[in-house]
């Protein structure tokens, strides 16, 4: 899978779904990809802008915000 294609999969689960754990997350993921990674691109998702998150019992819930969904439309008409 190419960076861009994992970075579409991961954005558009969150616009279906919100506030999810990288956990729950990794459920909806289609092809393997360890916690480590995932957890690795969450934080680099939310450092760029793209998602919201906050700490809950010791576990970070995530949701998509507004620039998420701008980065999200773009990569759905370059992509798909």
């Amino acid at each position: 899978m190419r960076y861009n294609e994992r970075k579409l999969e991961v954005l558009d689960i969150l616009n279906k779904e919100r506030n999810l754990t990288a956990r729950q997350i990794l459920d909806r993921i289609d092809e393997d990809i360890t916690m480590k990674c995932l957890t690795a691109l969450l934080t680099r998702y939310h450092r760029f802008g793209y998602l919201h998150r906050e700490k809950n019992h010791n576990k970070f819930i995530y949701k998509l915000n507004p620039c998420g969904i701008k980065k999200l439309n773009w990569l759905m008409s370059v992509i798909v």
